[in-house]
């Protein structure tokens, strides 16, 4: 049942992931950072240089009303936020350490080490994907819990004087646990707006900041607080360019059609660029921050409702036609019952060898459906990582490596599509 080389591609193709803002989403967003930025009045006079700063202050408040958080400090991508963040914490509390999980996105890793810091790798539970807890090192580091795919990790577990847990919400910003949204259960969190996150767009991320009354997890006083982001808000590069948002908005123009299946199918037949490839790039770049990505932002979070509402149903239907087959579903080992508090951004799958999930990878790219091979190693098996990392003996991590696959839940799967994959899945698993 191997895919062959002669076999077309099919005329139609799910994206691993999606949900780009339309046109309609976009001009309201607009429209709201306009109206924001012109609370302050001021800006019929001011320079391109001023009228940027306003329409980001304003895109700031918007984005850290919408979550309930106190502030968020926008950067050009979500590592930048991350590094900027470790950076801070290295240099204020001698912070040599971040502990994250050893089954992860590696860009987590990267942003980390760009920021000064070394790696201790904790395992992680191969039917839940929880990451393990690692004992403390006896001095200040940061933790950084993933989230990974809307599941929310626990931060209870981590609760010690000398540690400062980073609530990662780029794949899990619609997420909540307790009386919190996934993002705002620390002091500190990181989200992202880039392809493929909670939040769909074309680029940008920042530090989601939430004052220490307010936090579960209280480490630093307010004074602290305010320092670090003062000094966050001065280390970032930010300033309008004319031709960043020319591209943002061509983008924003071409994505929200190019990932319908019609026409992805054909995108992926595009030699080049690299979709569903893992990287590791400890030299990424600064990334500009314009003002269609923050447009982008505003407007996935004005629908995330609707957003909620359809990844909740894919998923759910999912469940439904998975649920008597011999695999593992991590959102159900971990107790979810889609009552609308964890939001999937994809539905992982475990499947039972590594020459499963390799067969279902290719008939399902063969019927188009979208499945993705998520992150193909354990950040311990990237040798850009290894001079880095101090600990980390993960043998679970590298076998979830081996034996996963997301399914997606994004507005274009169809019932059809979930009816064809669950005949794929069993039809892999019944042949092993």
């Amino acid at each position: 049942m191997a895919r062959t080389d002669s076999r077309p591609k099919p005329s139609r193709m799910l994206a691993p992931a999606g949900n780009f803002p339309g046109s309609a989403e976009l001009k309201h967003a607009r429209l709201l950072i306009k109206q924001a930025s012109g609370e302050h009045g001021r800006d019929g006079d001011a320079d391109a240089s001023g009228k940027y700063r306003l329409m980001l202050k304003a895109a700031e408040r918007l984005i850290s009303q919408a979550l309930g958080l106190d502030r968020v400090v926008c950067f050009g991508s979500g590592k930048e936020a991350l590094a900027a963040l470790c950076g801070q914490l290295k240099e204020r509390f001698g912070c040599k350490h971040a502990v994250v999980a050893a089954y992860t996105c590696p860009d987590v890793a990267a942003a980390i080490v760009r920021g000064g810091l070394r790696l201790r790798v904790a395992d992680v539970r191969p039917d839940t994907l929880d990451m393990l807890l690692l004992s403390p090192s006896g001095s200040p580091e940061l933790v950084v819990l993933s989230n990974l795919y809307g599941l929310p990790d626990r931060v209870d577990i981590w609760n010690d004087s000398t540690r400062f847990v980073v609530d990662d919400a780029c794949q899990a910003i619609l997420s909540a646990s307790g009386d919190y949204s996934v993002g705002a259960r620390t002091q500190f969190g990181i989200v992202s707006f880039g392809r493929g996150k909670a939040l769909c767009g074309i680029g940008g991320g920042g530090v989601l900041v939430r004052s220490e009354n307010e936090s579960d997890h209280q480490i630093l006083d307010a004074s602290s607080i305010r320092g670090i982001v003062r000094e966050i808000q001065r280390a970032r590069q930010i300033h309008s360019s004319p031709f960043g948002s020319l591209k943002g908005r061509l983008l924003l123009s071409l994505l929200p059609t190019l990932e319908k299946p019609k026409w992805y199918s054909k995108v992926t037949s595009i030699p080049g660029l690299g979709l569903g490839e893992t990287n590791c790039d400890l030299s990424f770049s600064d990334a500009l921050l314009t003002e269609p990505m923050l447009s982008a932002a505003v407007a996935q979070l004005c629908i995330a409702q609707e957003i909620t509402r359809r990844n909740l149903a894919n998923a759910r239907r999912w469940h439904e036609r998975l649920e008597d087959l011999d695999l593992l579903e991590p959102f159900m080992e971990r107790g979810c019952k889609f009552d609308g508090s964890v939001i999937p951004t994809r539905y992982p799958i475990i499947l039972n060898s590594p020459e499963q999930r390799t067969e279902l990878l290719e008939l399902m790219e063969e019927s188009g459906l979208g499945a993705s091979a998520s992150y193909d190693r354990a950040l311990t098996d990237f040798p850009e990582l290894r001079p880095y990392i101090d600990e980390g003996d993960c043998a679970a991590a590298k076998e979830v490596a081996r034996r996963i696959v997301t399914l997606p839940v994004h507005q274009y799967v169809s019932e059809d599509d979930i009816e064809s994959g669950r005949a794929i899945v069993r039809d892999v698993l019944s042949e092993s």
